[in-house]
């Protein structure tokens, strides 16, 4: 279980809480929508993603990415998404730049 990947997808299948889903990553994220701002971020970033629903994910409880590699101009991000059941679901793709 090395990479943020793996991590994250082991996290999501046990439904970890997004707090000790922190603790475990041990990076800073950047998004944790428990912030305003970051929510607000997040309703207006351009996301592909290859894995997860960008609907979905925005209209989560709480999300969390992190940067999983840096490529070109857009950067590659994985996270978490807490849906109201507490089911957690991962997400991975890019944060396109304009």
């Amino acid at each position: 279980m090395n990479t943020l990947y793996d991590k994250l997808q082991v996290a999501a299948r046990y439904n970890m809480q997004a707090d000790d889903v922190r603790l475990l990553i041990d990076e800073e994220p950047i998004i944790d929508t428990i912030n305003a701002t970051d929510k607000n971020t997040l309703m207006i970033a351009d996301l592909s993603l290859k894995e997860g629903s960008v609907e979905r994910m925005r209209k989560a409880i709480r999300v969390i990415y992190w940067r999983a590699d840096d490529e070109d101009r857009d950067v590659t991000i994985a996270g978490l998404a807490w849906k109201e059941n507490n089911n957690v679901s991962f997400f991975a793709g890019k944060v396109l730049t304009p």
